[in-house]
């Protein structure tokens, strides 16, 4: 038989863990209270067929221009500050971040330590038909080069060449696509069969 003293204690016990868990969620939508998830007409262009799906958070969506057929995987982050392009056919891996500004840390008048307020923005551009791979990072200023594949865990420092695959951090070129030759034959985009109620 469960004492009244033990009924307690368990109790205190049971609030203690939902106290946590409530702090924790608390702590998880604090972290990203500045990003949301977006319409295709708070974009600046937006395409058909673009799949987003759950978890994607956009910041600055008035700077980035979708085209048609792009698949945006889920927990993946768009920072939009310095403005973003994505072209047709494009597919972002699981938890992919692309960013297209940063903190000033480095001009002769910094104000702050180790960065101050301002923000240093270069624009960003995936080119048709490029594959981003699960958790890379796009850093600000970068081209992606259609027809290129960015191995998944990459941090991307520099443009890259078409039909180019790289991999690792900082990512480096490892080799062409053997079969370059015929992807302009090819007419169907992985999203272009997908029916999804991510579609924005």
């Amino acid at each position: 038989m469960v004492s009244a003293r033990d009924e307690v204690l368990d109790l205190g016990f049971r609030l203690a863990m939902l106290s946590s868990v409530i702090g924790r969620i608390k702590l998880f939508v604090g972290a990203f209270s500045h990003l949301r998830r977006v319409n295709r007409y708070s974009l600046r262009k937006c395409g058909e067929k673009v799949l987003i799906h759950d978890f994607v958070r956009i910041s600055n969506p008035e700077n980035i221009e979708f085209d048609s057929e792009i698949y945006i995987g889920p927990w993946s982050k768009i920072f939009g500050g310095g403005g973003i392009s994505i072209g047709r056919g494009v597919v972002l891996g699981e938890a992919v971040t692309v960013f297209s500004s940063n903190h000033n840390y480095d001009s002769d008048d910094l104000e702050l330590l180790p960065f101050d307020e301002r923000n240093i923005c270069k624009k960003v551009t995936i080119g048709d038909y490029a594959w981003i791979g699960q958790g890379a990072f796009i850093m600000p200023g970068v081209e992606i080069a259609r027809y290129s594949v960015i191995a998944a865990g990459s941090v991307v420092t520099k443009s890259t060449e078409e039909y180019g695959v790289y991999g690792g951090n900082p990512a480096v070129f490892i080799k062409f696509r053997k079969n370059r030759l015929r992807l302009g034959d090819i007419k169907n985009t992985y999203v272009s069969k997908k029916n999804s109620h991510h579609f924005i």
